[in-house]
């Protein structure tokens, strides 16, 4: 597979121990060997802006880091221009401008989504970044702690509002509306900003507590975390 045989590190500039480049081939062959299992495409050149903007704007959030740092994003955008200026090089498509544009387009969302998906684990597990913190263990910990009477929905919400401590949205899937207490409104949550995670309530309740973050979208992910949660 023509595909597969590229995602290696053979553009250039690569280097054994080079750590963004290695983390951006690894993301964009799991995107690949996801994405080719429902669209037959058989060269670079059947790829269209579709497959580059699902890439950019849903998959790789799936990826963020959960990191102090906060530099994945800016480390991923780099590689993948370098990486569409070499294949436009190698495989003589015309990719690189086009992604620019996109990129430039919607840097500035992905870093607060960055952001964002750090702050909301720091806020739920304060120790998230020491050493040894163990993910698994403080998930099963907290969810014992979960009552029988509650009501617990994993959601995708899209950001409509903040209201005081109340932060409203649309379910993706359902489009119906969510009024949720909990979320650390001292963070940047931008409106349109889809957030993926855990709410809960007891029966009858009209609001809803913020339990676990997952991830973090920009807007323009919308239409294809639809086709996902289909």
């Amino acid at each position: 597979m023509e595909f597969l045989n590229v995602v290696n590190p053979h553009f250039p500039d690569a280097t054994p121990n080079s750590e963004p480049r290695n983390d951006f081939l690894e993301i964009l062959a799991k995107y690949l060997t996801d994405y080719l299992e429902d669209v037959n495409l058989s060269s670079w050149d059947d790829c269209s802006p579709l497959f580059w903007e699902e890439f950019l704007f849903c998959y790789f959030p799936f990826q963020m880091d959960i990191n102090p740092n906060i530099s994945h994003t800016e480390k991923f955008l780099t590689e993948l221009k370098k990486f569409a200026r070499w294949l436009d090089r190698k495989r003589h498509t015309s990719f690189y401008k086009f992604l620019a544009k996109y990129i430039e387009e919607t840097r500035g969302e992905l870093k607060d989504c960055e952001i964002l998906i750090n702050g909301l684990y720091l806020h739920k597990f304060p120790n998230v970044f020491s050493e040894g913190w163990d993910f698994e263990d403080e998930f099963q910990k907290d969810l014992q702690k979960t009552a029988e009477d509650m009501e617990v929905d994993h959601i995708y919400l899209k950001v409509k509002e903040i209201n005081g401590p109340i932060v409203v949205g649309a379910c993706l899937n359902t489009n119906l509306s969510y009024y949720i207490v909990g979320l650390p409104i001292n963070l940047p949550i931008p409106t349109g900003t889809i957030i993926s995670g855990q709410v809960t309530r007891k029966k009858g309740e009209y609001l809803w507590s913020w339990k676990y973050p997952e991830n973090v979208f920009p807007s323009k992910a919308k239409k294809y975390l639809e086709n996902v949660m289909i």
